[in-house]
């Protein structure tokens, strides 16, 4: 088991490489985005397909990280008053 699993990682890695290499066409195609607000004038931006999928994946990760702390927060929020609770008593 332990020469198997980097020998998968290495294939999935590889796969992955390839599937990049076969399309850097497309991701290298450039978007463009308008938006337009009725207060302000029409705002454009140009980013290529491999800046917004990296885009959308950092904030996909922010979010994510963002939200599985909420429950530590809390927990560590009901530690303190645990303690707090026992040393009152």
């Amino acid at each position: 088991m332990r020469f198997i699993k980097p020998i998968i990682i290495l294939i999935i890695l590889g796969l992955i490489a390839l599937f990049i290499w076969q399309n850097t066409a497309t991701f290298n195609a450039l978007q463009v985005f308008q938006l337009t607000l009725p207060f302000s004038q029409p705002m454009k931006w140009t980013f290529s397909l491999a800046t917004l999928v990296g885009i959308s994946g950092a904030v996909g990760l922010l979010v994510g990280i963002i939200i599985m702390f909420k429950p530590y927060r809390g927990l560590r929020k009901k530690l303190v008053e645990e303690r707090q609770e026992k040393a009152a008593a």
